[in-house]
């Protein structure tokens, strides 16, 4: 007779948000840099962390199921107990509705500290997805939709033909990437790029459809592969980056490295926003009618 009610509790499990804490703070040193952990420390070097905000507003690296935890001295360091007020504000991420965060002595984080010698940061959401919550006693990570919460679209499919697909050889070290487009004042500055089932020929700069896209380089043989085990195509008559076809034998384009943090095609750095619709752009590396010039952030992921 008790079985109903456990079931009810199952059924409503209450939903978090993982995410990459990415530091925004134009001309700095730690511009584009992540929360890693160093120790016992928040820090801008260190071990990756793959961070959740559970619904009680605990914030949770589930990797080490360490929680985040603001100290009287104002430091962020990673701890056994939860601590509640964290919080998503326009995408950005506040501790008690304060979004005052800090990097400072050693590269280490600090909330609201007001030290004359550390550097006010904001810190984004980035790659946000819908996950149950975590907490220290978990031993795992179970993702509640493969779509970003800012998306209203499913992620594309990957049962395409094997031989559209293709696959990181033994020269990549397998880590996944995205892209974030990077224009100081432009309207797509800090958008990331994303896959949109309705055009996957071509990635969307920003907006609302799709799923964030997310790639591993090869390379040996300089060619991009996306989550779903798609090859990347340049298109060299349009400019226009996407995947490859589903059907035929199209390889994917080879020509892509990472340099100085931001994805190159030939040594070129060089990528162009170009307008598709109201506030809608598609990305390319070739001259369009109205298109904004941007270089592409690599962030892991």
């Amino acid at each position: 007779m008790q079985v109903l009610p456990f079931l009810t509790i199952l059924a409503t499990a209450l939903a978090g948000q993982s995410f990459n804490a990415l530091i925004i703070r134009s001309g700095s040193q730690y511009q584009y840099s992540l929360f890693k952990a160093s120790g016992s420390d928040v820090a801008v070097t260190g071990s990756d962390m793959k961070l959740v905000l559970n619904s009680d507003g605990s914030l949770i690296d589930s990797t080490s199921k360490k929680y985040l935890h603001v100290g009287d001295d104002k430091k962020l360091t990673l701890a056994d107990d939860a601590q509640t007020g964290f919080s998503f504000k326009s995408n950005y991420l506040a501790y008690k509705d304060s979004q005052a965060f800090e990097v400072c002595d050693g590269g280490k984080i600090e909330v609201d500290s007001k030290d004359s010698s550390c550097v006010s940061v904001a810190v984004s959401a980035y790659s946000p997805q819908e996950v149950d919550d975590v907490k220290g006693t978990d031993t795992a990570l179970t993702t509640k939709s493969a779509t970003s919460l800012a998306s209203a679209t499913p992620a594309s499919s990957a049962t395409t033909a094997h031989s559209a697909t293709a696959s990181a050889s033994g020269s990549s070290d397998g880590r996944k990437f995205g892209l974030v487009a990077i224009h100081s004042g432009s309207s797509v500055q800090y958008s990331s790029i994303k896959k949109v089932k309705e055009h996957p020929h071509v990635f969307s700069v920003g907006g609302s459809a799709g799923e964030d896209l997310k790639l591993t380089l090869d390379t040996e043989s300089s060619t991009l592969v996306d989550q779903d085990g798609r090859g990347i195509n340049l298109d060299q008559n349009t400019g226009e980056l996407g995947d490859v076809a589903p059907f035929g034998r199209q390889p994917a384009t080879t020509g892509f490295s990472i340099k100085d943090g931001h994805l190159s095609y030939n040594g070129s750095q060089d990528w162009k926003a170009c307008p598709s619709g109201d506030n809608v752009f598609s990305l390319s590396n070739k001259e369009c009618t109205g298109g904004i010039d941007i270089a592409l952030k690599v962030v892991t992921v």
